[in-house]
């Protein structure tokens, strides 16, 4: 009998609204990637240590625009990470349709293949 693998594929979830794009990848570690016009952020979290990604989303959304406000970067794409901040951070474990009511683009869920 074959073994069931416990292995699962990486999920990946695009936001999208003007000029800002935010990739999360979640497994094994949680992976933000935030542009935001020209600037990039990048962050990790143990997923072991979080149990709901879009509150971490929530507090990096904080962190990042905390950054890009000590860099003098202001404009439209910087104010969206505060309303990320916000809709991520308010409670719901699963804020999908909360942000598509708030203008944001999320296409389908990709799933990344893992090497046999």
């Amino acid at each position: 009998m074959k073994k069931k693998s416990r292995k699962s594929n990486a999920m990946i979830i695009d936001m999208i609204k003007a000029d800002v794009h935010v990739e999360l990848i979640l497994w094994p570690v949680l992976q933000v990637k935030l542009e935001v016009g020209n600037d990039v952020g990048r962050y990790e979290i143990n997923l072991f240590r979080m149990a709901d990604p879009f509150r971490a989303l929530s507090e990096i959304c904080y962190q990042y625009h905390a950054e890009l406000t000590a860099r003098a970067v202001d404009g439209p794409g910087v104010a969206l990470l505060k309303e990320l901040e916000a809709i991520t951070g308010s409670g719901s474990m699963y804020p999908v349709p909360e942000l598509k009511a708030a203008g944001w683009s999320i296409p389908d869920f990709r799933r990344l293949k893992v090497a046999a």
